[in-house]
């Protein structure tokens, strides 16, 4: 199986009630190769059941669960190990990507300037 075009990695702390959001935003992309892989840093609430309700419904979902808590940035390592695209996208598990066109805005000036290393755009604050 060919590695996807683009991970988008989901580093989960006690986020339950914001994962469904987030993980719904990465669906509705209309890019549709990537993975979406969520990382469980031993969440005392429903977050890592949560995710794998989405896993069972979507073959490109895969979920995690640390051994022992991380951190933040121990588990953000967690993401980008278990990570099989040629690119990543870091979306914070109380965050979602905003338009469904969010990862082919990211992806096109990657591969259409092959020195670039990271391509960043303007944050949307929603309440």
């Amino acid at each position: 199986m060919p590695s996807p075009k683009v991970s988008v990695c989901i580093d989960v702390y006690n986020c339950a009630e914001f994962l469904p959001r987030v993980i719904e935003s990465a669906l509705e992309q209309t890019l549709s190769d990537f993975e979406l892989i969520v990382v469980d840093d031993c969440s005392t609430d429903d977050s890592y059941d949560v995710a794998l309700k989405y896993a069972k419904q979507d073959t490109r979902i895969r979920v995690a669960r640390n051994a022992a808590n991380k951190g933040m940035v121990g588990n953000r390592n967690v993401c980008l190990r278990l990570a099989q695209g040629e690119f990543v996208k870091f979306v914070q598990a109380d965050d979602y990507l905003c338009s469904s066109e969010a990862l082919t805005a990211l992806l096109e000036p990657m591969e259409s300037n092959p020195d670039a290393v990271m391509v960043a755009y303007a944050m949307t604050f929603v309440q």
